[in-house]
């Protein structure tokens, strides 16, 4: 399978509306430790932002001599710096920093799943606001934790540029880099430089856009022996779409879809990832955006069973 992720993007409250894909990741830690592109639009201008996001995660499983405990709470914040060029490409660098821990937030998640009759994994059968993050596989063994719970992740580098001519119908192709400037020992960084190379196109009406990302990835490895890498190659695919509300802004629905490299046994590892995202994006000033919304894991235990993010661009 892989990884798609459809968004549900807001627009501006002035006549003519502007669409742009959500910033959603996967924060489930494993897939964190390698190249995940942003949603990008074909066109690059200059400008800035800022995402938060947090999600809980629970997954545990055991087969043979291999084993996975992955119970806690991720923390992700990234500033993201854009530069436009003349021909209507241009570059970005992302800086990343998260945050792994126990959290407290354990019970409204088992309510949340209830009201709605989402399946929880093994959440309720493990203790509440533990924290967690252990893969074992023979005699190796990856058990990341900072002291402070916290630090910088891997930068991503993208080059942006325009195909064809501008208008309603919009394409680009892009690369991106992934740099180690994270920290393997602490699951911040897989400790190896990731690559890849995409397409992106986007249509964009009076008061509806719909748009594409597909990436594909060469990993440059893992950062223990436990996580066994089963390929170097990987793709990710995201599709989103919304609709202007008028004053309100504009609401969306995301699908996005990615390969797994791993090859260890387990399914919470191995397993490619479908993830939903809904949300609004808003104008909020004459050059500023907000957006917020939620995901939700479509495959169980493939990624966090739900996150939220909030996310501010200029």
């Amino acid at each position: 399978m892989g990884a798609a992720t459809f968004l549900l993007l807001a627009a501006v409250p002035a006549a003519a509306s502007e669409f742009a894909p959500l910033p959603v990741r996967n924060l489930y830690p494993p897939r964190l430790l390698f190249l995940q592109p942003s949603p990008s639009l074909p066109e690059q201008r200059s400008g800035g932002r800022m995402d938060l996001a947090y999600a809980t995660v629970c997954a545990v499983h055991e087969r043979g001599d291999t084993s996975l405990v992955t119970d806690m709470e991720v923390g992700r914040v990234a500033a993201v710096g854009r530069w436009g060029a003349p021909w209507g490409g241009g570059f970005s660098l992302e800086v990343p920093y998260l945050w792994y821990g126990g959290g407290a937030f354990d019970p409204v998640l088992d309510a949340y799943h209830d009201a709605f009759g989402f399946p929880d994994g093994d959440r309720e059968d493990r203790p509440e606001n533990a924290f967690g993050y252990r893969v074992t596989r023979g005699r190796h063994e990856y058990a990341p934790r900072s002291p402070a719970g916290g630090g910088l992740g891997d930068m991503v580098l993208e080059a942006v540029h325009p195909l064809g001519a501008p208008g309603p119908l919009r394409s680009a192709a892009r690369l991106s880099l992934k740099l180690p400037t994270g920290s393997a020992r602490n699951g911040f960084g897989s400790g190896h430089a990731d690559g890849g190379g995409g397409v992106l196109a986007s249509w964009q009406g009076p008061r509806a856009g719909v748009g594409a990302n597909v990436d594909v990835l060469y990993l440059g490895g893992s950062p223990d022996a436990a996580l066994r890498l089963e390929s170097h190659w990987a793709l990710s695919a995201l599709a989103f779409a919304g609709v202007q509300l008028g004053p309100l802004g504009t609401a969306a629905a995301q699908l996005h879809f990615a390969t797994s490299p791993y090859g260890t046994g387990l399914p919470a590892l191995d397993r490619d990832v479908l993830l939903l995202a809904l949300g609004v994006r808003r104008q909020v000033g004459a050059d500023a955006w907000i957006s917020l919304g939620f995901t939700e894991d479509l495959v169980v235990q493939a990624s966090p069973d739900f996150s939220l993010f909030v996310g501010v661009e200029w």
